[in-house]
């Protein structure tokens, strides 16, 4: 599967992959996938709320490149919203020590830190992923400050809110 200029898959290429992890899940067959395709797959699962799918995809993912760390920050987002938070902090905690400057393990980290109601604790992986956040866009910002209001901390979900205007 080939990736466009900015490394995202058309919507055909997209539809291809998807048919053929269903014919892999429906024929009881294991394809090779690269971690490229998997993460496209499980990503698209996880943003389209399919928790089911997206468990089957991280399984699978994680037999084929078990060392890959993209695939299990993946995992742990999804254990994140399933509410296995303590499972997810054990991968995310392996993540840090691996890439300990990755601003999206740094990120999730904080989501699950919000979840186990440690809030300083949150605050301040949020502030280190938007710092490590190279890109520099608003993005990650804007993530953090969407948790955060979530859970009702308002004045530090503004804060966030007004460090992606900045940016």
């Amino acid at each position: 599967m080939e990736e466009d200029f900015f490394g995202l898959y058309d919507e055909e290429q997209q539809r291809k992959l998807f048919r053929k992890f269903e014919r892999m899940h429906m024929e009881g067959q294991v394809r090779f996938l690269d971690v490229a395709e998997f993460e496209e797959l499980i990503s698209a699962f996880l943003d389209s709320g399919d928790l089911e799918k997206a468990g089957r995809a991280v399984e699978v993912a994680l037999k084929q490149h078990p060392a890959s760390s993209s695939l299990q920050l993946l995992q742990a987002d999804l254990l994140v919203r399933k509410n296995k938070v303590s499972d997810a902090l054990n991968t995310l905690i392996y993540l840090k020590r691996v890439e300990p400057d990755n601003p999206e393990v740094v990120f999730l980290n904080g989501v699950v830190k919000l979840r186990l109601s440690r809030f300083d604790e949150a605050f301040r992986c949020f502030a280190k992923a938007i710092i490590l956040d190279s890109e520099g866009d608003m993005e990650m910002a804007m993530r953090a400050g969407r948790q955060l209001a979530d859970f009702h901390c308002y004045p530090q979900a503004l804060t966030c809110f007004e460090k992606a205007l900045v940016r």
